[in-house]
């Protein structure tokens, strides 16, 4: 067990005695309070950020990426994102951390800062891979990778969106626009399941692809 989860570790006495996620993800405390309490047990503001981030990131995903926007399906974000071990998101997170620099103008272009696309990609990791869990779609469907992004998503990016597949593009994810444009369908999902900053990259892009699409946040 860890200090958020915690009964023994006290936070903060008015609230009963939260354990520390409990008390991060209450709406009602004040991030002052809650910056406060994650310096007290010695959590980094990152982890901070996570949690407080979580209800936020599902309403974002439920529009822009999930699409229909289910009230019970952003739930299931949530769920999924509060019970995650964190010990097993380091490697999500330094790969999307690594593909943030090319996306540099897109966020700004979306109002998106670099902490916050941080935290909603590796949320949906967690999310879409049933906290993990799978690559590959369950029931045998096309979406691949933590993010269970579809093939003919990078199609469509790669068609229509193709000023993201930039030399920064391919400095992160060590795949070029060149080489993408002539990959057949069975590439994209070898891709998707190998490379695991291209396939970060691709579930930005559809982020940003939405977003933009929709007219913004």
């Amino acid at each position: 067990m860890d200090i958020y989860d915690d009964p023994n570790i006290p936070t903060i006495q008015e609230y009963g005695g939260y354990t520390l996620k409990e008390m991060l993800m209450d709406p009602s405390i004040s991030p002052q309070v809650k910056q406060q309490e994650v310096e007290r047990v010695g959590a980094s503001a990152v982890e901070l950020n996570y949690y407080d981030s979580i209800a936020t990131n599902a309403e974002l995903w439920g529009k822009f990426y999930q699409t229909e926007d289910s009230p019970k399906k952003k739930q299931q974000f949530v769920d999924n994102n509060t019970t995650v071990n964190k010990q097993e998101l380091s490697s999500v997170t330094k790969d999307v951390t690594a593909v943030l620099p090319a996306f540099s103008y897109e966020l700004e272009s979306i109002g998106l800062d670099k902490m916050d696309a941080a935290n909603l990609l590796v949320q949906t990791a967690v999310h879409e891979s049933g906290g993990l869990k799978y690559k590959e779609q369950l029931g045998g469907g096309p979406a691949k990778s933590y993010f269970q992004v579809e093939p003919k998503t990078v199609k469509s990016i790669i068609k229509n969106s193709s000023s993201i597949l930039g030399p920064k593009f391919e400095q992160a994810t060590g795949v070029s626009k060149k080489d993408l444009e002539k990959h057949s369908t069975k590439d994209i999902e070898e891709l998707l399941l190998t490379n695991q900053r291209f396939a970060a990259a691709m579930a930005l892009a559809t982020y940003y692809t939405q977003i933009k699409s929709k007219g913004g946040v």
